[in-house]
């Protein structure tokens, strides 16, 4: 499947939008359908980056856009209340980003991927570990908290 995105420099929002979502260190956004937000033109230029939000096109094209929205925000809401989980935690345990940050290296994810895959990590007991402490399970790179690769759940 090929799956081609605009991508629109705009920093302002990128930096509005990170904190809000929580996540602080946000390079890129999928706002609108197949339209990638970049705060800078390295982030346009990351093929893995590139990867995440290809992944996020994909999963509004099969909630039909609207509905990728209300369950993003229904999740986020959901953690933050439910779980009592902080803003970037809530961030990362959305199983919209879990599918995507967890195959965001593999650039033959899309060829393979089950329709509406997502659903099986919004009850993933390893996504809960995860999030209990992100580090162990993710190579971060210290300087600015790029996840660089996953780390095996062991």
């Amino acid at each position: 499947m090929q799956t081609k995105l605009l991508i629109v420099l705009w920093p302002f929002f990128v930096h509005t939008a990170g904190p809000i979502v929580g996540a602080k260190d946000l390079r890129a956004c999928n706002v609108i359908p197949g339209v990638v937000i970049v705060a800078d033109t390295m982030a346009a230029k990351d093929s893995i980056l590139m990867n995440h939000e290809k992944i996020h096109f994909v999963q509004a094209k099969e909630l039909w856009y609207v509905g990728y929205y209300f369950v993003y925000v229904k999740e986020l809401i959901r953690n933050r209340v439910s779980r009592q989980l902080s803003g970037s935690n809530a961030y990362y345990a959305n199983p919209l980003e879990y599918e995507a940050y967890l195959h965001q290296f593999d650039m033959n994810y899309l060829k393979t991927r089950e329709k509406c895959a997502w659903r099986r990590y919004a009850t993933s007991k390893k996504k809960k570990i995860l999030y209990r402490d992100r580090k162990l399970y993710y190579e971060v790179h210290s300087s600015d908290s790029t996840i660089l690769s996953l780390v095996p759940v062991q």
